[in-house]
């Protein structure tokens, strides 16, 4: 979901960020309140009893591998002299489209084509922003004009180039897009997430949807789009069997069709709303205030990071390629500090983020 506020550069002061010895961007040790926190993170630091600095894993600006866009961002600005202003506007926007604050990466591009308005490439990048998945403004449709001015720009067509024919195939599919207006009218969640989930024997990839009070998870397939890794390989024994028995009896698809299949599911529910999203038959909610913890678990065997939620004798396992150390640890963070909210009685939704991809 979109997300408003301050603009970049009214919140940026030159020095604000630093480095932290993992290299990521971050808020600097010194200060206990951060001016850019947004999300989890701001309704946490405005808690008038809270006393340690700002958790900078549970801020909607966060990214588990640069850290503070608004830091990783501010070092870009710093290399006008070394590198061409297209390439630093281009990597600033894909910078905000990796936290899901898609109007702060549309506000960099547009500022962009204002004074560069025959750039056919800022032209596609800022089309494929108001395309993407999780952005459900009215305006979404805009996209097909934007990809037609590509077009006309570069003078290339779909015999020639894949960017001008996946342009084209999104042309024809906008035309037919509506904006969901349950999606508008409802309160924004806290975060969005895709990753693995593995509970008592069965093991499937899913997309989740953190509120104040509950974790929604709905299944999407059986492939992470972004690894090609496929649920059975993080699974138990009894999910490898079963994929041999399948793959003998001819029933199993190949990794790249599972694939498919996932993306496409997840474009899908991602544009719901979430009233809509509950009412999915693959959908699960669990109420934060049963949980009883959340601990984070390196699964060396399977090399993957568990974050497990504990709720009386059963655990809820979130399943991350090993890989993926960082998006392990927002979520972690994020869920944390959302249960604690939850048990302690806390009811106001902060705005919308984006956790791990």
């Amino acid at each position: 979901m979109n997300r408003g506020g301050p603009t970049e550069q009214e919140l940026v002061v030159h020095g604000y960020f630093d480095r932290r010895p993992d290299g990521r961007w971050g808020n600097e040790a010194k200060r206990a309140r951060c001016a850019c926190a947004e999300g989890l993170a701001a309704e946490i630091q405005a808690d008038p009893n809270a006393t340690e600095p700002v958790d900078c894993l549970t801020c909607a600006n966060w990214h588990p591998q640069m850290g503070c866009v608004f830091g990783a961002n501010q070092e870009l600005d710093g290399k006008r002299n070394a590198r061409t202003l297209w390439n630093i506007v281009r990597d600033q926007a894909k910078n905000w489209v990796a936290v899901a604050h898609y109007a702060r990466a549309i506000e960099r591009l547009e500022s962009f084509l204002r004074e560069r308005p025959d750039d056919a490439e800022a032209f596609l990048t800022l089309a494929r922003v108001y395309d993407h998945p999780g952005y459900h403004g009215k305006d979404k449709r805009r996209a097909a004009i934007l990809y037609k001015r590509y077009l006309a720009l570069s003078g290339v067509d779909g015999t020639t180039a894949p960017e001008a024919a996946e342009a084209q195939r999104r042309i024809e599919v906008l035309q037919y897009w509506e904006p969901d207006p349950a999606a508008q009218e409802e309160a924004p969640h806290l975060a969005t997430f895709t990753c693995f989930y593995r509970f008592n024997a069965f093991t499937h990839f899913v997309y989740g949807v953190l509120t104040d009070q509950h974790l929604i998870l709905v299944n999407v397939g059986d492939a992470d789009p972004e690894t090609g890794i496929r649920s059975v390989d993080l699974g138990t024994r009894f999910e490898r069997a079963s994929k041999l028995f399948r793959w003998i009896s001819g029933e199993s698809l190949s990794k790249e069709r599972e694939v498919e299949l996932t993306e496409t599911e997840i474009r899908r529910v991602a544009g719901l709303s979430l009233s809509r999203l509950l009412q999915e038959r693959e959908a699960g909610t669990l109420d934060l205030t049963q949980v009883e913890g959340v601990k984070r678990k390196d699964d060396v065997q399977r090399r993957a990071w568990v974050v497990a939620l504990r709720t009386g004798l059963f655990n809820h396992e979130l399943v991350l390629p090993h890989e993926q150390k960082g998006d392990a640890e927002k979520l972690e963070a994020l869920l944390k500090a959302a249960v604690d909210r939850a048990r302690n009685g806390a009811s106001s939704p902060p705005a919308a983020q984006r956790a791990p991809a």
